[in-house]
């Protein structure tokens, strides 16, 4: 699969978890990102992505 995101500790596929809203500060207000929740089974590293793309 080439959407599959692989561990970087210990390049064990990572599972596809859940959606969240990651509030960021952008002056005086707060803005809600929308990001997806990859884990690693192995190891249990937890990444974000935005569209598409590690953050």
């Amino acid at each position: 699969m080439a959407d599959e995101k692989m561990c970087p500790n210990c390049s064990t596929p990572m599972q596809s978890g859940a959606d969240a809203f990651v509030p960021i500060s952008a002056g005086f207000r707060e803005i809600s990102f929308p990001v997806h929740i990859y884990e690693c089974p192995q190891c249990h590293l937890v990444q974000l992505y935005a569209a598409g793309r590690r953050v």
